[in-house]
């Protein structure tokens, strides 16, 4: 719906400083749909997609659905569990077509510097590949130093949202992806495909999610959320469950 992708459009505005066009936003059955539509839009068979180890299960399996092969790389601490530019260059070899990450990251809760992101995708676009990069958790962003969309490096990343964290949705199978305006067609033709489109009802629904008591209500989880973290992690590492990296997003 127009005035769904608007709504989108006009937040990416509102929080991030960025100017989207709606045109740019394919709404889609969850960012699970938007993941599956990215990988099967840009991924060729036999094509490589680095991604940080650990990382969420499925995003292996939506590269392997493509018949592309997903290169997991061991991350630890110092990496904050996440891809850097150093190790992307590292790793990139003949066959590989691209990077896909999470920002911030299930299942670590980390995420990747602003800084070090642009380094990602200067080096990836160097080399004439992709970037993807799940940003369903974003608007869970404890620490002003990672709450940036990786959006601002450039039209020809390939951003993935989601309804059901941030704005509650969770059950309403409902997400959306920013890609650039090249792209556009494909994804609509295999979204066409695929599942026609995500449900009317719940694009309605999430109109009211931009609504200022809406955005208030969750401005309040987030408050709380980040108060759980704050207990929750000097409590473990008084236990001596180290926390090596404490996580500054999302809910784990």
């Amino acid at each position: 719906l127009a005035p769904l992708r608007e709504r989108i459009a006009a937040w990416y505005a509102q929080r991030f400083g960025l100017d989207i066009d709606p045109a740019r936003i394919v709404v889609t059955a969850g960012a699970s749909a938007a993941l599956q539509l990215a990988c099967l839009a840009l991924v060729e068979r036999g094509d490589e997609v680095l991604m940080p180890d650990p990382s969420y299960p499925c995003n292996r399996h939506f590269v392997a659905a493509a018949d592309g092969v997903p290169v997991l790389l061991p991350t630890g601490p110092a990496q904050r569990f996440q891809l850097d530019a150093a190790g992307v260059e590292a790793a990139w070899g003949q066959r590989t077509r691209g990077v896909l990450l999470a920002s911030p990251s299930n299942p670590t809760g980390t995420s990747i510097a602003p800084a070090e992101m642009g380094r990602i995708v200067r080096a990836v676009r160097a080399r004439g590949g992709f970037t993807i990069v799940d940003e369903i958790y974003l608007g869970l962003s404890y620490d002003e130093r990672y709450g940036t969309s990786a959006l601002a490096h450039g039209e020809d990343v390939v951003s993935i949202n989601s309804f059901s964290k941030y704005f509650s949705m969770t059950g309403w199978r409902l997400g959306w992806m920013v890609v650039p305006t090249a792209l556009v067609p494909a994804i609509e033709k295999l979204a066409q495909n695929l599942f026609i489109c995500a449900s009317t009802l719940a694009q309605r629904a999430a109109l009211a999610c931009f609504e200022l008591e809406s955005i208030a209500e969750y401005e309040r989880r987030r408050a709380e959320f980040k108060a759980r973290r704050d207990l929750v992690v000097p409590a473990l590492n008084a236990m001596g469950l180290n926390v090596p990296v404490p996580p500054d997003g999302a809910f784990y």
